[in-house]
């Protein structure tokens, strides 16, 4: 009698590679667009420090983890202003263009500083 042992386990490996690839999000291919865009003027006042601190934490998780792609944006930059009111209109937000600083992440947006922070918190850090 043949035992069914074997394609038990194979259908449990099988199953715990599709969980993993999901879980890390292999499956799909698909990478999350991050855009943080602030104003900030005074490298000594605080705001600023804490801009500072959210485009590098971007920049090391995306660095981290291939499956996201981040952008950081000071806006008393022109070209920054302009790419701004691209991304809001290209993921279809309402007009959130003097409600810096914002974080955009596909098609979800958070304005503030605790509500970035909050979001960024919940990032994968690593692949």
């Amino acid at each position: 009698m043949k035992s069914r042992l074997p394609d038990f386990t194979l259908l449990a490996w099988v199953a715990g590679l599709l969980l993993l690839f999901v879980a890390t999000g292999c499956d799909s291919g698909d990478v999350v667009d991050i855009d943080f865009f602030y104003s900030e003027v005074c490298p000594s006042c605080d705001t600023y420090r804490k801009a500072e601190s959210i485009r590098d934490t971007l920049a090391f998780i995306a660095q981290k983890n291939r499956s996201i792609a981040a952008e950081s944006h000071n806006l008393i930059d022109p070209a920054a202003n302009t790419a701004l009111r691209k991304e809001i209109e290209e993921r279809g937000f309402p007009d959130i263009s003097n409600s810096v600083p914002i974080l955009m992440i596909d098609d979800k947006y958070y304005i503030g500083y605790d509500d970035i922070e909050a979001a960024i918190a919940a990032l994968p850090k690593s692949e």
